[in-house]
């Protein structure tokens, strides 16, 4: 019988915030899938704090995006129409903002920093907004400093002034 190791791992992936480990990040989900608890699935992958630990467990956002798409299935599979656009909306945040972080890095790498600035001002808000935009303007003084741009430089410390100081 299965059942007693199964709902151990699924108690041990469920303090995921203690441990941070790469297996309650890798499967609590699939865990709350097997046992049926929908609501749980729903909470835990449009919580931030569970994707951050995602992020920072494998460095990208693709588990969480899995995650994502497994739970809009299982809305779907129950008739949950509002779970299942919640976490659709979810699934395009997270890819929208994925986009957006991607353009920033390729534009300050190819020297376009006024599109760089253009593009880390549309990302401003969310859970990690004050950490995040601090050490993206510092990246990118870095990157406009390393090419030689003060021009750049001036901007960006303008624009990320406040950002900085907290």
């Amino acid at each position: 019988n299965l059942a007693p190791y199964r709902h151990k791992l699924l108690e041990y992936c469920l303090e995921w915030r203690a441990t941070q480990s790469p297996y309650a990040a890798s499967f609590l989900i699939t865990h709350l899938q097997a046992t049926g608890r929908t609501d749980a699935i729903y909470a835990t992958v449009t919580d931030p704090k569970f994707q951050d630990m995602q992020r920072t467990v494998f460095g990208n956002v693709q588990p969480t995006l899995s995650d994502v798409k497994l739970a809009i299935d299982v809305a779907a599979e129950q008739d949950d129409l509002v779970s299942m656009l919640t976490c659709v909306a979810e699934y395009r945040r997270l890819i929208q903002a994925e986009g957006v972080t991607r353009g920033i890095f390729q534009a300050a790498g190819e020297g376009r920093f006024r599109k760089a600035l253009e593009l880390a001002a549309g990302c401003e808000g969310g859970h990690r907004s004050g950490r995040w935009s601090a050490s993206l303007f510092c990246y990118l003084i870095w990157e406009a400093a390393e090419a030689g741009n003060l021009e750049a430089v001036r901007r960006f410390v303008a624009a990320g002034a406040g950002k900085l100081h907290q």
